[in-house]
C-alpha cells in the first residue's frame, strides 16, 4: 500500500483536546469500558499521572455544548468527554497506540485524528497498533490515514472470537511533528531511559500483570480501537 500523509484536522469549535488530570482520568477508563471489548487492569490508568511521559502520551477529547440563551438567562452545559487516546513510547521512536476510541455520535468531527496528532511529537518515527481483525471500522480508519495493514496475528486476543489482530503501521515524516507538542526522542540513549521508566515493557511482563487482573487479550496491545473520522 503506498504511504500517504494523514490530513491534519482543523480545530472543531466545540471540541477541545486536553491532557489528563486527577479529575478527568476516570473518564478515560469509563470510555474504554464502554467502547472496547476487553478490560484493562487498574495499573493501566494509575500509572499515567505519576509519569510525565505517559501523561504526554494520553489525551482526552471534550465536546463543549454551545450556550443556550433564553429571554431570561444563559445556560452553559458541562463539557462531555467524547474520545481518548493512550499510547506508550518504545525504543527507536516507535509510538504504540494502546487504546483509541470515540463515542459514536461524535464520529465525523475529526476527534480521533486530532487525538492521534496530539501525541505524535518530535522524534517519533513510527506509529503502530494492533486492531482486532473483525474491527472493520477501525482498520479502515487507519488505512485512510496511510497505515499499512499487515497479516493477521492469530491468537492475539484470548477471549475474542476470532482471536486474531492485524498490525497497522505507518512511518512518521519530519514535517508531521515540527513545531508540535509531543514526546521528544533525541537518540538511543533517551530511548533506553524511556524503557527504564516502565513504558516499553516486554510482553511477558504485561501478561503476568494481566493474569492477576483478568484481562481478555493475549499480548500487551489494545483491544482494537473504535475510532471515527
Amino acid at each position: 500500500m503506498p504511504q500517504t500523509s494523514p490530513s491534519h484536522h482543523p480545530p472543531h469549535p466545540d471540541i477541545t483536546i486536553t491532557p489528563p488530570t486527577p479529575l478527568t482520568l476516570p473518564l478515560l477508563k469509563r470510555l474504554n469500558t464502554l467502547l472496547l471489548p476487553i478490560p484493562y487492569p487498574q495499573t493501566f490508568y494509575s500509572e499515567i499521572l505519576p509519569s510525565p511521559l505517559l501523561t504526554r502520551l494520553t489525551r482526552l477529547a471534550f465536546y463543549n455544548p454551545p450556550q443556550t440563551t433564553t429571554t431570561t438567562s444563559t445556560t452553559s452545559s458541562q463539557p462531555i468527554c467524547v474520545g481518548a487516546i493512550r499510547c506508550r513510547l518504545e525504543p527507536h521512536g516507535r509510538l504504540y497506540v494502546m487504546t483509541l476510541c470515540t463515542l459514536s455520535p461524535y464520529r465525523g468531527l475529526g476527534v480521533a485524528g486530532r487525538l492521534l496528532e496530539a501525541v505524535v511529537g518530535r522524534g517519533v518515527r513510527e506509529v503502530y497498533a494492533h486492531v482486532w481483525e473483525m474491527n472493520v471500522e477501525g482498520i479502515g480508519w487507519y488505512t485512510r490515514r496511510g497505515f499499512e495493514v499487515e497479516d493477521v496475528v492469530g491468537g492475539y486476543y484470548r477471549r475474542l472470537r476470532p482471536d486474531g489482530a492485524r498490525v497497522v503501521r505507518r512511518r512518521v515524516g519530519v514535517g508531521e511533528w515540527i513545531g508540535r507538542e509531543g514526546v521528544v526522542v533525541e537518540g538511543e540513549g533517551e530511548d533506553e531511559e524511556v524503557v527504564e521508566d516502565g513504558v516499553g515493557r516486554e510482553r511477558g511482563e504485561e501478561e503476568e500483570e494481566e493474569e492477576e487482573s483478568g484481562p481478555k487479550r493475549k499480548g500487551g496491545g489494545n483491544a482494537g480501537e473504535l475510532v471515527g473520522q
